[in-house]
């Protein structure tokens, strides 16, 4: 897994790009409206609200399973910790 890019802003919320062999993995979640998107190629995976410290998606990809954990540190600091499994 290549990591293409990651950025993460409180007012742009955070994008993940990821490279899984062939696949291209999209994960975006606004810090406002709690809004997450995950595609993979392109096509919509999942699509959800949430405003909790921490999300779990798990999809499959070629057959095999994976899981794209967010976790967002809120407190005196914005930080947040992004895996893909």
């Amino acid at each position: 897994m290549n990591t293409d890019g990651i950025t993460v802003s409180i007012s742009k919320g955070i994008k993940a790009n990821f490279r899984l062999g062939e696949h291209f993995i999209e994960y975006w979640g606004s810090a406002y409206s709690g809004k997450e998107v995950l595609k993979v190629d392109g096509e919509l995976i999942a699509e959800s609200r949430n405003f909790k410290t921490k999300s779990v998606h798990e999809f499959n990809v070629d057959g095999k399973a994976c899981q794209l954990t967010i976790s967002v540190t809120l407190f005196r600091k914005f930080s947040s910790v992004i895996s893909l499994e």
